[in-house]
């Protein structure tokens, strides 16, 4: 049996609104979850994942909805951390910073993580993911995803 995975990023977002976490998405973005949704739609997608990031949850929300499966959140998901505050950094700060930390992947603001420490969280995960879905059949695969939630509640 092959197992595919899908990874999507998340649709246009407001670059000013709220906090990391709450930044929904602007009519683009909105366009671009519908846009999502027609594309996989007929894809008989098992799992949906995602990151805790409201504009992330928004973008294919409908198309676990239209698929008749559970939107499973995940944290370490998450959108890398550059500081301890947790507000989008404005393009002049956050571009440079970006420059640094892919010439140097172990580069990381005081409270913030290195590239490769948001690429090891992200493929933890995945790696679970993919040993729990060859270890397990549908039903029991649903079982773990409440489990895994659970966990990180």
């Amino acid at each position: 049996m092959k197992t595919y995975i899908y990874m999507v990023r998340h649709g246009e977002s407001p670059k000013t609104e709220g906090n990391e976490r709450t930044r929904g998405l602007t009519e683009q973005g909105k366009a671009d979850a519908e846009r999502i949704t027609a594309l996989l739609r007929g894809e008989n997608i098992d799992v949906f994942v995602s990151s805790p990031y409201r504009r992330a949850l928004l973008t294919i929300q409908e198309l676990a909805r239209c698929s008749g499966k559970e939107l499973v959140e995940v944290e370490d998901l998450k959108e890398r951390i550059f500081s301890k505050a947790n507000n989008r950094m404005p393009d002049n700060e956050l571009f440079p910073l970006l420059q640094k930390s892919y010439s140097d992947p172990s580069f990381a603001l005081e409270g913030g993580e290195s590239n490769s420490d948001c690429q090891n969280r992200s493929i933890s995960v995945l790696k679970e993911l993919l040993v729990y879905r060859m270890e397990f059949d549908h039903q029991q695969f649903v079982e773990v995803q409440r489990m895994w939630r659970d966990r990180n509640d």
